[in-house]
């Protein structure tokens, strides 16, 4: 073989290794396609806001397109199974909150368990309130309870998702109060407004800041919120520990990616969520929409997993007490 033949072998084979490398190196970056964000719910409410939020400057740091994808069905079960067909890449994130990474799979509605996510991060903790349209007839938290204990089971209070922390904070509140009321569940929080300002429904479990714009308005009115003590923003309104009433389980709002998803990919969502809402446009809507109210509501990944594994007692021990845990 000729030594000119032999330089030309060499070189394609130098070429290829080079190909083969850039190849490589192509397919490990992370991101360099679309991305999605998965939200259990409709449109409207605070899940499906905060995903939006997030995803408008997280989009512009990562470089390449978020879309946020609203799956309603079953209370997240659709959604949550949905995002675990996927695979593990970070291409597929979950904007969820404890009724999917917690309430369903510890009452069996779903095969998923908390162990099978990896948290990106815990952006916020919101403050739940019961609230009722502007010309209710119950013009503070008592006049609710005194008519709901005269007429057990005929008023209709709205929750979001079936098993969510809607319906165990409602359950727990009920219980509180000795008040029994129809729990109607609806898939979106959109739909549950409109429920209560076309009077289809008498009070709803909302968090205040999802329907600020209502309250701002004079369409819809707080009348509890689910704090120890009364809010700045509302001080006419009666808290649930100024009422003497137990705690309830906080309703947070994170993004997850399934488990299986390398180190450094999670990490890249990481600090690009974490950007995004350090940005100007998400921190005015945390302010307006009452979300920096609980002191310590962000946690990091390695934070959120470490206070999931407390977590989890703690929604067994509630899911046991209300009757929802799934049999063994």
């Amino acid at each position: 073989m000729s030594r000119g033949r032999i330089h030309l072998i060499f070189f394609v084979i130098i070429s290829c290794i080079a190909i083969l490398s850039m190849g490589s190196s192509a397919e490990q970056k992370f991101p360099s396609k679309t991305i999605e964000i998965v939200v259990g719910y409709g449109a409207g409410g605070g899940v499906d806001i905060l995903a939006r939020m997030v995803a408008l400057d997280a989009r512009k740091i990562l470089g390449v397109p978020i879309i946020v994808v609203n799956m309603p069905g079953a209370a997240t079960v659709e959604a949550t199974n949905y995002v675990q067909s996927q695979p593990a890449d970070g291409y597929t994130v979950f904007c969820a909150t404890p009724t999917s990474i917690y309430n369903n799979p510890l009452s069996g509605r779903v095969n998923v368990m908390p162990e099978d996510w990896i948290p990106i991060l815990r952006a916020h903790v919101d403050i739940g309130s019961i609230v009722v349209r502007q010309e209710s007839p119950f013009k503070t938290w008592q006049d609710l309870v005194s008519y709901a204990k005269k007429n057990p089971g005929k008023l209709n209070w709205g929750i979001v998702g079936a098993l969510s922390i809607d319906e165990i904070a409602s359950s727990i509140l009920m219980q509180e109060a000795g008040i029994d009321v129809k729990l109607i569940s609806f898939e979106s929080g959109g739909e549950a407004q409109a429920a209560l300002l076309g009077g289809h429904i008498d009070a709803l479990y909302e968090e205040p800041g999802v329907v600020m714009e209502l309250i701002e308005s004079k369409r819809m009115r707080p009348i509890l919120v689910l704090s120890e003590n009364r809010l700045q923003r509302f001080p006419d309104v009666v808290s649930m520990g100024e009422m003497g009433y137990a705690s309830v389980p906080m309703l947070w709002r994170g993004f997850f990616v399934k488990k299986g998803t390398p180190n450094e990919v999670v990490r890249t969502l990481e600090n690009a969520f974490t950007k995004a809402m350090q940005g100007k446009i998400y921190k005015a809507y945390e302010r307006e929409s009452l979300l920096d109210l609980y002191p310590g509501g962000f946690l990091g990944s390695e934070a959120f997993a470490a206070s999931m594994k407390k977590e989890v007692e703690t929604y067994t021990s509630v899911l046991r007490k209300l009757g929802y845990l799934k049999a063994k």
